[in-house]
């Protein structure tokens, strides 16, 4: 039997004290590791999944639409994905990973204290 094949994420993340990304950090390690584990997979979940899907299929079709639908629906439930959010899907998709080009979502400068 041969061994299934995996994807693997390291991170590591060390924000500055007293930052809003510190008091996030000591959040999450309030929390036992796989506790931590789901909450940070459903956080990227929900702000990216719908990106990763799209980046990694090729959408041509209804069914094919369909289908990252169905992926969507396997990850957040049909109840809760009902009652929390509303998907606008167009033929041209147009990926919303990109932000403002100097954005840097791990610069802390917007936390920093104002002296």
């Amino acid at each position: 039997m041969s061994q299934p094949d995996y994807v693997e994420l390291n991170f590591r993340y060390r924000p500055k004290e007293h930052s809003n990304d510190a008091a996030l950090v000591s959040y999450l390690n309030s929390h036992s590791a796989k506790e931590k584990r789901k909450m940070i997979l459903k956080a990227l979940r929900h702000m990216y999944l719908l990106d990763a899907v799209c980046f990694n299929s090729k959408i041509e079709t209804v069914e094919d639409l369909s289908r990252v639908a169905q992926a969507l629906k396997k990850t957040y439930g049909s109840n809760e994905f009902k009652k929390s959010f509303s998907l606008d899907i167009s033929i041209n998709m147009v990926s919303s990973f990109s932000e403002s080009p100097n954005y840097d979502p791990l610069d802390d400068a917007s936390t920093e204290k104002q002296e």
